[in-house]
């Protein structure tokens, strides 16, 4: 039995920028609002952005020093979690899925009253094949879960392909789609209204890690292109830059 209104989340974090974790977080700050006890337990995650000649040794040494405090986590989501709902962000590598995916298993054969939900997020498993390591492990955890969430459609369709059913798969859509772009025409209107400050300039932002796979070079030509027009712009790129 679910004790009333009681979550234990559990979420890899580390020293590095996580767009994933930030998301989670925004998420359970939400349900803490709205009158939910919500009760966190972190498990360590890898620096992967090693990029030296000794990157094998380096992930080596951190597995020898992380080992124990990823057990220890493990160990408190088993023994806190037995009556709450269990909500898991769930990583996308190997490791990831071994990391946060044993316990949601463990949990369910301790504990098999217990809900649990799984939260995705990321493109990895868009270059899943079906019977691949992480199809099939990921599979395998998808039985000791009750829902998961994933934040595009795209998304759920394809975990449906790789044998996920589709009763257990949420799309959950994304906010900002609810906001109105702006035309072209509506920006020249806006700063001929004189809204904006004579001198003002209107800022674009790009928040995410510098790596081409997030886009950030699209954004960079799109902002060649505006820059050609009689527009005042701030283009602003904040993010982790990873070079190789």
């Amino acid at each position: 039995m679910i004790m009333d209104k009681q979550i234990l989340a559990f979420y890899a974090t580390s020293n590095i920028f996580s767009g994933q974790r930030i998301a989670f977080e925004l998420v359970l700050q939400g349900i803490s609002s709205k009158g939910w006890e919500v009760s966190v337990i972190n498990t360590p995650a890898f620096d992967r952005t090693e990029k030296n000649v000794n990157r094998h040794l380096n992930l080596l040494i951190q597995l020898i020093h992380l080992l124990p405090r990823v057990l220890y986590s493990w160990f408190k989501f088993l023994f806190y979690g037995h009556g709450k709902l269990l909500c898991v962000c769930l990583g996308l590598t190997k490791i990831a899925l071994i990391r946060e995916g044993l316990p949601i298993l463990l949990g369910n054969f301790f504990f098999p009253e217990n809900k649990s939900i799984i939260s995705l997020n990321g493109s990895n498993i868009m270059f899943w094949e079906y019977n691949s390591f992480e199809t099939k492990l990921f599979r395998l955890i998808s039985q000791s879960t009750n829902a998961i969430t994933v934040p595009g459609a795209s998304l759920k369709n394809k975990l449906i392909i790789l044998g996920i059913p589709e009763s257990k798969v949420v799309h959950i859509d994304n906010p900002c789609r609810r906001i109105k772009s702006i035309t072209e025409s509506e920006l020249y209107l806006k700063q001929a209204s004189g809204s904006l400050g004579k001198d003002d300039a209107i800022n674009l932002l790009f928040l995410s890690s510098l790596i081409e796979a997030k886009g950030y070079i699209k954004f960079v030509e799109a902002i060649s292109i505006l820059s050609h027009k009689n527009i005042k712009l701030n283009a602003i790129l904040c993010g982790k830059i990873t070079i190789g």
